[in-house]
């Protein structure tokens, strides 16, 4: 890369930033720095600087319900082995004299830190000594953690590891003195001021640097550590960080009710982290109104952004591992006074506009689709190369996904994942939509040029455009996504140059990727094979050239005419057919549904090579499809498809008005 390159990639990633991020990220990094050079700072001196009052805690009679943030890979038995599993690496490890954890990944190492595992050991025993088994584990981890990470030691006191490690250890606490498990007082003792030390840390390292879901677990771990410790400094806490919660929950949650990361993930672990929050502060006898608004707010939110297999969708860095379980939720919603909050008759077409978010629900199918932002603007970490992208699902079945999330530190695959080419959207020259570098970080950004909204009784969807070619190839991508009567869809694709922008052929690509356990046939009775090449991402079958005499000009499109795609899994089914596209080919993909998982998927790919303006057509019918045919004639104006005996005449498709009889 270019010293030119690399200054302006910094220039447009750090423009986007509050003066009070590059402040605290600058006390940060010194802070960090300073006690590296040290090698932590030891018990004692920090003993000195934080003076412990001699903590004691206010437990109630039970603990208060919570949610699991992120889903186990991990048994009770392998603890209890000694084998330690995160991002589906398993590796055999005694966490004793060092949590260093050399050879393993820097996530792995974060998750090793998080104590996530003690959930384990707070489950249901069947004997005396099971029980006695999983408490001297859990203290001998805990003892063994607080010998060897002194104060500042990396990773171990990253703010977001100490967040999630103290509220873990609160929780596991709770649990095992409602049990009237029997914990010894040296240990309890070294236990609490552990614990209450790391809450002083914190407390001193908010992540204003980062902000986002990083700073609400700070803040979400010090309200919860107020409730847990007496004293006036925990009373502190509590009427201090509520306060900065509100305020930060008021920039952080949208008008529409969609985290600002619009990450369904992410949506739903701040959502989760809120719940158990509001948990706590109810069994304390306190009281947090706007809480429970945010949380009754998110939930609603939350709920539209499912599949119907009851997990989210792939926008953003979303894994299904990093996720609470949406029944979890649910139940827990239900205990704290939320009820009704999974809808028995959902709304045909559901717009976010804050977000960018519509969902469409028709019988039997639901599709997904973002036309928001690639990020917010002073925090890009999680962004993907997703605008204009949607997601599908037949029945409980996906069929069409964005390709996931599989590692953060791993840079081959982290640019691959997220790519724009790895979602269900437009490459124009195979060009990113936006500028993706580092680990976390975007310079160039793509953003929304304009999104409108058509609803009809008949027709309904949305068109929007983004600017993200605009400066690399002086052109912008408009889409519109439509369902007829709630029984197909129209994805069209216009490639419009900008004044003055150049001439030359260009090389659109609009990719639908297909899930893992899909099965396609390309014409009827000849079966695709699998990618053989799974390091790249050529074509594993030779395009196939759609005539225009059988693409534009209303000759009937069927089984004996072009290659429509059929897709099928079980009962459920798709048929996929390119209305306008010059070729259409199968490559090679990957679908990542967990972090350090993932599997070889197929991509359905159309084409056109052309000078703009150009425009692709595709219709994607939920259901099996006994006959099909297509007359544009009329296009762009309007258009006749006939679908299983049944004749659908479209107009004005071209106006914001369009129509269907």
């Amino acid at each position: 890369m270019s010293l030119r390159t690399s200054v302006r990639q910094y220039f447009e990633t750090i423009r986007f930033l509050h003066p009070k991020q590059i402040l605290y990220r600058c006390r940060r990094i010194l802070k960090s720095r300073l006690l590296h050079s040290l090698g932590g700072l030891p018990d004692k001196t920090y003993r000195l600087l934080y003076p412990s009052p001699g903590v004691t805690v206010g437990l109630g009679p039970t603990p208060p319900p919570q949610v699991s943030l992120r889903r186990l890979i991990i048994t009770r038995d392998d603890l209890q082995a000694g084998i330690f599993s995160f991002i589906h690496q398993p590796a055999e490890y005694e966490p004793t004299g060092s949590w260093d954890a050399p050879g393993q990944s820097l996530l792995w190492r974060y998750h090793l830190h998080y104590f996530d595992y003690l959930t384990l050991l707070t489950q249901n025993h069947h004997s005396p000594g099971e029980s006695s088994r999983d408490l001297d584990l859990a203290e001998r981890l805990i003892l063994s953690w607080l010998e060897a990470n002194p104060v500042g030691r990396p990773i171990a006191w990253h703010p977001y590891t100490v967040s999630l490690r103290v509220m873990n250890w609160m929780n596991w606490y709770r649990w095992v003195s409602a049990q009237g498990m029997p914990i010894p007082d040296e240990f309890s003792r070294v236990f609490l001021d552990g614990l209450y030390r790391q809450l002083v840390f914190l407390a001193d390292n908010l992540e204003y640097d980062v902000g986002g879901n990083h700073l609400l677990e700070n803040l979400m771990a010090l309200i919860q550590g107020g409730c847990f410790f007496s004293g006036r400094r925990a009373k502190t806490w509590v009427g201090r960080f509520l306060g900065k919660l509100e305020q930060e929950l008021g920039t952080q949650v949208l008008p529409d009710g969609v985290h600002f990361e619009l990450s369904p993930g992410y949506h739903l672990a701040v959502t989760g982290g809120l719940l158990n929050t509001l948990a706590v502060i109810r069994s304390s006898g306190l009281d947090a109104h706007f809480l429970s608004e945010y949380v009754r707010s998110m939930l609603s939110v939350a709920v539209a952004l499912l599949h119907p297999d009851g997990q989210p969708a792939f926008f953003k860095d979303t894994t299904l591992d990093a996720s609470p379980s949406w029944a979890d939720l649910q139940a827990l919603a239900a205990q704290l006074g939320s009820p009704g909050l999974c809808p028995v008759h959902r709304p045909p077409f559901v717009q976010m506009p804050s977000s960018g978010y519509f969902v469409f629900n028709g019988p039997g199918h639901r599709l997904i689709a973002f036309a928001g932002k690639t990020c917010p603007d002073n925090l890009p970490a999680h962004a993907h190369g997703d605008l204009l992208s949607f997601e599908l699902s037949v029945m409980s079945q996906r069929f069409l996904v964005n390709s996931g999330t599989y590692a953060y530190q791993d840079p081959v695959w982290r640019n691959y994942f997220r790519g724009t080419a790895a979602h269900n959207t437009v490459t124009l020259d195979d060009r990113d939509q936006s500028d993706f570098w580092g680990d976390f970080r975007v310079g160039r950004r793509a953003g929304p040029l304009w999104v409108s909204v058509l609803d009809g009784p008949e027709v309904r969807g949305f068109e929007a455009a983004h600017d993200g070619y605009a400066k690399t190839k002086s052109a912008i991508h408009i889409r519109r996504i439509l369902m007829i009567k709630e029984t197909f869809y129209l994805i069209w694709d216009r490639i419009t140059p900008l004044p003055g922008g150049g001439s030359g052929c260009r090389n659109i690509i609009s990719r639908l990727h297909l899930h893992p356990d899909i099965d396609i046939d390309l014409l009827p009775g000849d079966r695709l094979e699998r990618g053989r090449r799974p390091d790249t991402s050529e074509p594993i079958m030779p395009p196939v050239a759609l005539t225009p005499d059988l693409c534009r000009l209303g000759v009937p499109i069927g089984p004996n005419d072009t290659p429509i795609v059929t897709c099928s899994h079980r009962s459920a089914h798709l048929t996929l057919a390119p209305l306008i596209c010059d070729r259409i080919w199968i490559e090679n993909g990957w679908y990542s549904p967990e972090f350090g998982l993932k599997e070889e998927a197929p991509v359905l790919a159309l084409n056109k090579d052309q000078h703009l303006p150009a425009e692709l057509l595709i219709a994607l019918i939920p259901g099996p499809v006994q006959s099909f045919a297509a007359d544009l004639t009329g296009w762009p104006n309007k258009m006749e498809l006939h679908i299983n005996g049944n004749t659908y005449r479209l107009s004005q498709l071209d106006t914001n008005q369009p129509e269907a009889a």
